[in-house]
């Protein structure tokens, strides 16, 4: 009866956990991989299963803090069902607030102010295969043709390979009549 209750107890105890991720996950499988440390190293289990919610997933730095939860509390059959990072968790956000980051200070932050978009090099948008939409060092490029209604406001330069067209009026094919002498001005060159 004794060993009954410290059975009990055991697997009790070892139902839900908390370690680090003690290696870096493998993620070349259906499901990541991860090696888990608990109890200050001295229990190591490998590759633990690490579920995350359905169309998002990340592979958390190396010495994350994670969760584990054992079924029937028996440490052969353990999975990760929470990680986090003190070194990478976004501080000082609002109530209602929504951060999508990684360990490089990129995210995307839902803020209450509006939605904030932090690149280290490049920021990229996709249809499919094309890249539509670049902005980095060298600027903004576009891939596709381009309507603005309204004012276009321009401090630098804009460059185009195509033809530009303001209020009905072609930038690489209007002309202009001449009032001083007889004829109307070339296309622009």
């Amino acid at each position: 009866m004794e060993r009954s209750i410290q059975e009990l107890n055991n697997r009790v105890t070892h139902l839900v956990k908390t370690g680090t991720i003690s290696n870096k996950i493998v993620t070349n499988g259906t499901i990541h991989t991860v090696q888990v440390s608990q109890f200050n190293g001295y229990e190591v289990h490998n590759n633990v299963p690490m579920y995350g919610t359905w169309g998002v997933t990340s592979t958390p730095p190396v010495g994350s803090q994670i969760i584990t939860l054992s079924g029937y509390g028996a440490g052969n059959n353990k999975f990760v069902i929470a990680t986090h990072d003190v070194n990478t968790h976004p501080q000082k956000m609002s109530q209602g607030e929504t951060q999508i980051y990684d360990a490089n200070k990129q995210s995307l932050y839902l803020s209450v102010n509006g939605i904030i978009i932090t690149a280290q090099n490049e920021y990229e948008i996709k249809l499919g295969d094309n890249t539509i939409f670049t902005i980095n060092k060298d600027g903004i490029s576009i891939d596709a043709n381009v309507s603005i209604t309204g004012a276009l406001k321009v401090s630098d330069s804009i460059t185009a390979t195509g033809d530009v067209t303001g209020n009905n009026i072609s930038l690489s094919s209007h002309i202009h009549s001449v009032t001083a002498a007889p004829g109307e001005t070339g296309a622009p060159q």
